[in-house]
């Protein structure tokens, strides 16, 4: 574990930091994906995948929902999110939109889930900068730590621009580009 010292790579998870899968991660739905941590504590730590799209958008929530269908839900596309609670929609959000149901994090984002949060989407109103997301990832306490350790993940610190303001299809390679800086930068 102590290797960290030679490649830039730090097995400490805080709220906040972004995952990188490296190629050791396998073929499973953490191939090429870049993970947001929101939460860490006694219970594990919870994340979302930001960068897998699925074919889906807002209007297909709202359909399902039985909510009638906006322009506004058309643009809003949804990713999964991870493995996990995989038929429940998650709002990843600034901190410039909260409800009854946010999960307040202590970070850059808050996620929230529930309807109140999609007909609010689906009217046209949303947060400075969100993703959809169906599903969340989640690791036992020091399960994280021990993939990191065992090479499957890149733990770095990513800018919002890089994060959010890249096409998901280009996100993992901008995102494996940017923590290679982090590592010359530090050590050279």
């Amino acid at each position: 574990m102590a290797d960290h010292y030679l490649t830039g790579v730090d097995p400490t998870v805080a709220v906040g930091s972004y995952l990188i899968a490296r190629p050791s991660v396998g073929q499973n739905i953490f191939s090429r994906s870049v993970v947001y941590i929101c939460s860490k504590n006694t219970v594990g730590t919870t994340g979302f995948i930001l960068n897998h799209l699925t074919e889906f958008t807002a209007n297909d929530l709202a359909r399902a929902a039985g909510l009638a269908e906006t322009g506004a839900g058309s643009q809003l596309r949804l990713y999964r999110g991870g493995p996990i609670n995989i038929n429940t929609v998650y709002l990843l959000h600034t901190t410039d939109y909260n409800s009854p149901q946010t999960e307040v994090t202590g970070g850059f984002f808050d996620y929230t889930s529930d309807r109140n949060t999609i007909e609010t989407l689906l009217s046209g109103v949303s947060p400075r900068i969100s993703r959809l997301l169906l599903g969340l990832a989640a690791w036992a306490p020091g399960q994280l730590e021990k993939e990191i350790a065992d090479r499957r993940w890149i733990n770095c610190d990513l800018s919002v621009d890089i994060a959010f303001g890249i096409d998901s299809d280009r996100l993992y390679d901008r995102c494996i580009e940017a923590a290679a800086e982090q590592v010359f930068t530090r050590w050279f």
